[in-house]
């Protein structure tokens, strides 16, 4: 533990009225996290990759999806009162530790459990105002036009570099293969989305309230030993329309390799069983499930390669990423119809 971590460790436990016995660093995507053992239980301390204005924020969607039944792990309050504490101008949550296990997508009860629980999360999400003193409220509702045009530009770039791609001849051949038609299904997408509507579920979403994990999978889910669906890691928290947690989970489902043909259809049914979409939503939703955002983050990091980074997994996670995608649209073709059967028993 460096010199630095140590202090941090030290400052901020002092803002909170426990007794620590045991305090274990571990990091977690290069964040520091503290596992600490205490007379009131086991917690862990991690520092939010957001500025303060945003952490009130997201504490405050927190808050009220626990109070709508949302499981979420119980966060402890400092000395000073509040659900988290400051220091070097980096806000630090300290929250208890749930006895769990992550879920497997290629287990039917896991599954299912899960993505009913998406459909809570969303459902408990509507009525949530931001606070007035928050002053930083995370607002991605409307943002999918302009973002699909810069993920049109990003392939376009990607496209011009990777075709003289000399590093990784695989990543080439992928790309010039590929990314011509994920290019072409962008600028349909784009169009059918200003026809579609997506404009007025936004306008209604801002009305209604609708929160977004935005990093809705296993890494950050937990099933306890009664069964409990916890979920964890809300950084990401925002204002978005749901669809695009049902694109992440999808999407991280089939980029384990941890699915069969009736994947997606179980997902869409169980989660309209919980927060039930119109047609004209599950349109919009359609869209964004083909939209291939994960591609395009990929190769934005393939742009973006410096010399410090690992370029060979930047790259083989590009290809991945694309596969995948290739993957996921042939099992999309069936959607109107699963869209339908689901609509009609809702």
């Amino acid at each position: 533990m460096s010199k630095v971590e140590k202090n941090v460790q030290s400052m901020i436990f002092k803002k909170y009225d426990i007794k620590t016995q045991d305090i274990i660093l571990e990091r977690n995507k290069g964040r520091a996290i503290w596992f600490v053992n205490t007379e009131k239980g086991k917690m862990i301390l991690k520092k939010f990759s957001r500025p303060e204005p945003w952490t009130k924020f997201i504490i405050a969607g927190m808050e009220y999806l626990g109070k709508n039944g949302i499981n979420i792990p119980k966060i402890y309050f400092s000395s000073e009162n509040k659900p988290y504490t400051v220091y070097n101008s980096s806000c630090y949550i300290l929250m208890e530790v749930i006895d769990g296990r992550p879920p497997r997508y290629n287990n039917m009860d896991d599954l299912k459990a899960i993505v009913k629980e998406l459909g809570k999360f969303h459902n408990a999400s509507k009525g949530f105002v931001p606070p007035d003193d928050s002053g930083g409220t995370i607002d991605l509702l409307g943002k999918w036009p302009d973002m699909m045009m810069s993920g049109l530009k990003i392939m376009y770039y990607a496209y011009e570099i990777g075709k003289w791609e000399k590093r990784n001849l695989e990543l080439r051949d992928v790309i010039v293969r590929e990314l011509p038609y994920l290019i072409e299904r962008t600028k349909q997408i784009i169009l059918a989305l200003k026809d579609s509507k997506y404009t007025s579920w936004v306008e209604r979403a801002r009305k209604e309230g609708s929160l977004c994990h935005l990093d809705y999978a296993r890494y950050n889910l937990r099933i306890t030993p009664n069964n409990k669906v916890y979920i964890f890691d809300f950084d990401t928290l925002a204002m978005e329309l749901p669809v695009t947690d049902i694109r992440k989970l999808i999407f991280h489902i089939y980029y384990t390799n941890l699915y069969d043909k009736e994947t997606i259809s179980k997902v869409l049914s169980w989660y309209q069983q919980c927060n039930p979409l119109t047609k004209e939503e599950w349109q919009v939703a359609k869209l964004i499930l083909l939209y291939p955002i994960e591609v395009i983050i990929s190769l934005e990091k393939y742009i973006k390669i410096n010399r410090h980074q690992d370029k060979n997994r930047i790259m083989n996670l590009a290809i991945k990423a694309i596969e995948t995608e290739k993957r996921l649209y042939s099992d999309l073709k069936n959607f109107d119809k699963v869209v339908n059967k689901i609509v009609m028993k809702s």
